[in-house]
């Protein structure tokens, strides 16, 4: 059962697009977890690049940096200040196209 959380995992920061299919299919597992995947510098560029692309807008990165952000089983502590960020535009304020790119510029 483990085995099949952490592919959902994997799909959720691997593809913001389809992230509210995957929360129903996470929504089978307990909430309490251990961290089991850890958040990288490319889940951040993709998300990030497919809102400089046009590909989806910020309120999908704000979804997405929210779920991340709630989850005990993926440990984001390396990118925990740009998910807050992100997460949370009424503290920050709506993040600009300059802003987004700033933000990729700094990854590590």
């Amino acid at each position: 059962m483990i085995n099949t959380r952490i592919e959902l995992l994997k799909k959720l920061l691997e593809n913001p697009i389809s992230s509210r299919d995957i929360l129903i299919k996470l929504s089978d597992f307990d909430w309490d977890s251990e961290e089991l995947i850890v958040l990288q510098k490319d889940h951040l560029e993709n998300l990030l690049d497919l809102y400089l692309k046009k590909q989806i807008d910020l309120s999908v990165v704000e979804e997405w940096t929210n779920v991340i952000e709630g989850r005990d089983d993926i440990d984001y502590d390396k990118y925990i200040d740009v998910i807050d960020e992100l997460s949370n535009p009424i503290l920050y304020g709506i993040p600009s196209e300059k802003r987004i790119k700033e933000i990729l510029e700094n990854l590590e």
